[in-house]
């Protein structure tokens, strides 16, 4: 992302450009966009982050993609190999340039992959060794990359508290 296309947005928002430049600011200090270079901003924690928070339910959809790239590094990384994305050539999993980079960034910011872009829609990736332990560890799995809400033990906190208000309220009025 480039810093014209963040005044852009602020524009169409009616922001004026130094509060649009403040919250990039605050965005390079919360660690949620980082600056490449110069006027040149990586947002993928920013993006994993939203997604994660606001939009829980395809955030998990999108962990069934992750997990899948990340078995597949694995059973790579046992015949000490890295795995090869070019668009329309050689591909390790059978799934658009868009969505395999995107998911493989992704597991590069979560610390589980390394990961190598190339010109021309391409990149290297390999597991590290906190991904390989990941994937070996079903139930660490599931907590980091639920693909559920029965999984992901955030969704689960947010319905207790009305799960156990309910059944109290039921129990007072059968009192």
């Amino acid at each position: 992302m480039f810093d014209d296309k963040i005044l852009a947005l602020a524009d169409e928002l009616g922001l004026e450009s130094h509060l649009a430049d403040h919250a990039v600011d605050r965005l390079l200090g919360g660690l949620l966009l980082r600056e490449k270079s110069d006027g040149y901003f990586d947002a993928t924690p920013l993006a994993a982050w939203y997604a994660e928070t606001y939009e829980p339910e395809r955030w998990r959809q999108e962990n069934v993609l992750r997990r899948e790239i990340l078995q597949a590094a694995a059973a790579a990384k046992a015949k000490h190999e890295w795995l090869s994305y070019a668009e329309g050539k050689e591909r390790f999993i059978n799934q658009p340039f868009p969505e395999v980079a995107a998911a493989t960034r992704t597991l590069a910011e979560y610390g589980l992959v390394e990961m190598e872009e190339r010109l021309g829609h391409a990149f290297h990736m390999q597991i590290i060794p906190e991904g390989f332990d990941l994937v070996r560890d079903e139930s660490a799995l599931t907590r980091s990359l639920p693909v559920s809400a029965t999984e992901d033990d955030e969704a689960h906190t947010l319905v207790v508290p009305d799960v156990l208000s309910e059944l109290i309220r039921s129990c007072a009025q059968l009192l």
